[in-house]
């Protein structure tokens, strides 16, 4: 038996009656859907889980930074000028450097 079938019949049994024994038996068939597993498995089980409510707020951008929403636009505008309210619909980035990469930290982006 092939290292990946006896990971799917020893780790996740649910997903190995998906696959017949043949199919098992050669893993170009169902190696797709083990390989992000089997990148799981090697990383070990002490893993930061992403905090979720960091990963909603934010999104990293393509040079690394993050960027966020400017916070002042849910309720109570008519008292705000068009353009500070135009200006706090705008998206923004984090300034601080060390906040920003515990953020990512957070995020699981390393």
């Amino acid at each position: 038996m092939s290292l990946l079938a006896r990971f799917a019949h020893s780790v996740m049994p649910y997903t190995a009656r998906l696959f017949s024994a043949s199919q098992l038996q050669q893993p170009s068939s169902c190696c797709n859907l083990f390989s992000g597993v089997f990148c799981l498995a090697l990383r070990g089980k002490h893993t930061i889980k992403t905090n979720r409510s960091i990963a909603k707020r934010f999104r990293v951008r393509g040079d690394g930074s993050l960027k966020r929403m400017k916070s002042g636009v849910s309720h109570n505008t008519g008292h705000r000028s068009r353009s500070r309210n135009n200006r706090l619909g705008q998206s923004t980035t984090i300034s601080n450097n060390k906040m920003a990469a515990k953020m990512k930290q957070c995020m699981g982006i390393f």
